[in-house]
């Protein structure tokens, strides 16, 4: 539990580093992602080391599944966070500073590693093979890893749809269903 509390400390605390610092990691054109919102992602995506607190955060959640990560985790200049396939290798992508955020808008030390832990779900129930990106089942499946991962982590199911309960849409769209379904699946995990 140390572990997750400096996680999240060094979360709300971290800043991205400079952009002039960063080499293009791909084009978005090019790129299906499964991202948070399931908004478009435009232009180049410039990625760099992840902190080391995001870096512990993913080693706990997958050492509460019993596998060992078949995706590299990238600190990134996308929106939020994404899942995504790139030159044939698996990458969750994520914003620092948008994690900080979700920590502070939900007032939830859970926040971030439930995105994390979402984004996961998705590779790792396959959602990232077929390059067609954010769909409402896939959404759902994810939702319902997190909140498996989250529960084993310690988390309540308070904490667990903290995230979801925040920043959800109501009505949901083509890529993402609605909040109340997305709720359900976190509790299910």
């Amino acid at each position: 539990m140390k572990i997750l509390k400096a996680f999240l400390l060094s979360f709300a605390l971290c800043s991205t580093a400079g952009v002039s610092a960063q080499k293009v990691f791909a084009s978005a054109k090019y790129t299906q992602m499964c991202s948070y919102y399931g908004e478009a992602v435009t232009g180049d995506i410039h990625a760099y080391k992840p902190e080391a607190s995001a870096e512990s955060a993913v080693k706990n959640i997958m050492s509460v599944i019993g596998l060992k990560a078949n995706f590299e985790l990238r600190a990134a200049n996308v929106p939020n966070a994404a899942a995504v396939i790139l030159k044939g290798k698996r990458y969750i992508l994520y914003n620092p500073k948008f994690m900080a955020n979700i920590n502070s808008v939900t007032g939830s030390d859970w926040a971030a590693i439930s995105i994390l832990a979402h984004e996961i779900g998705h590779h790792l129930n396959g959602h990232t093979l077929d390059n067609v990106g954010s769909r409402p089942q896939t959404e759902l499946d994810a939702d319902e890893f997190s909140g498996f991962v989250l529960g084993r982590l310690g988390a309540t199911l308070a904490d667990a749809q903290a995230v979801m309960g925040t920043i959800a849409s109501i009505k949901g769209s083509h890529s993402h269903p609605p909040k109340s379904d997305r709720l359900i699946a976190i509790a299910a995990g």
